[in-house]
């Protein structure tokens, strides 16, 4: 199953939850980068909280997750499928000594997606502020820290400790309301749709005629898939490498004509 079917089986917004996906991989990629790799997913539930909370804060609409009470402080199920997902397609592994570590796929996906995340300077200093703080401290004193913050929530603003298990923790904001909205692109859209398949088990970056282009292999299938992520729905296929892009040359001169028709016509 792709990643664009999971997200519709869950009723996940598609656009948000691949947001949640990139900062989720940022978040990891960039503790590990700081010699802090996260080792537990208690650890990393309480930093994506923390991060999420600052953001809300301020009315900034990035992380999209819901956190609850759980006996551990705040927990989302969501992040758990995310994080699992993030290792099964390859983003990250999980190494028994080292902790969440990036592979090669996850460094060159964030290197793809750099001049996106780092448009949103604000949402990336919240995350490099809230690994610089709290990424290697024990883990006993950032739950209890995590414990002691107050449920920003209408009603009694009770501390985390004293709510009831399951007590909903962060109240989403609207994109209405948002002050700042997390925005991906059509084409970075593309790539991370491509990037976060489980099913795709090789990415090849190629050029033609001057064009971005992705050559995919997918589990389970002989043959290869090319589409150009700039040219919505430009894609082309063939039993080799070769083929997939000798057919997606001509795939991309039509694409290019067909528009160029619809602009005239107009």
């Amino acid at each position: 199953m792709d990643i664009m079917s999971r997200i519709r089986r869950r009723g996940r917004d598609h656009k948000e939850k691949l947001v949640d996906l990139l900062l989720l991989s940022y978040l990891i990629i960039d503790a590990y980068s700081r010699g802090k790799a996260i080792r537990e997913e208690t650890r990393l539930q309480k930093l994506v909280f923390l991060a999420e909370r600052m953001m809300l804060a301020r009315k900034i609409k990035a992380f999209n997750y819901n956190f609850v009470r759980l006996i551990f402080g705040p927990y989302s199920d969501e992040l758990r499928r995310d994080l699992a997902l993030l290792l099964e397609c390859g983003i990250l592994r999980d190494d028994p000594r080292e902790g969440l570590v990036p592979t090669e796929k996850g460094l060159e996906l964030v290197k793809l997606m750099n001049d996106v995340l780092h448009r949103h300077g604000e949402v990336i200093d919240i995350i490099h502020n809230v690994n610089e703080e709290y990424a290697d401290i024990p883990l006993d004193r950032l739950l209890e820290y995590v414990y002691s913050l107050r449920r920003p929530l209408k009603g009694p603003r009770m501390r985390i400790r004293d709510v009831r298990i399951r007590t909903p923790l962060l109240k989403r904001i609207t994109r209405e309301r948002a002050r700042l909205v997390f925005e991906i692109p059509g084409e970075a859209i593309r790539i991370l749709e491509v990037y976060f398949d489980p099913d795709v088990e090789e990415i090849v970056r190629e050029q033609v005629k001057g064009y971005e282009v992705l050559l995919l292999k997918h589990r389970g299938e002989a043959g290869y898939t090319a589409i150009v992520p700039k040219l919505t729905g430009c894609i082309s296929e063939g039993v080799t490498k070769e083929e997939a892009l000798k057919n997606l040359s001509e795939a991309i001169d039509l694409y290019l004509e067909v528009r160029q028709e619809e602009i005239c016509g107009r």
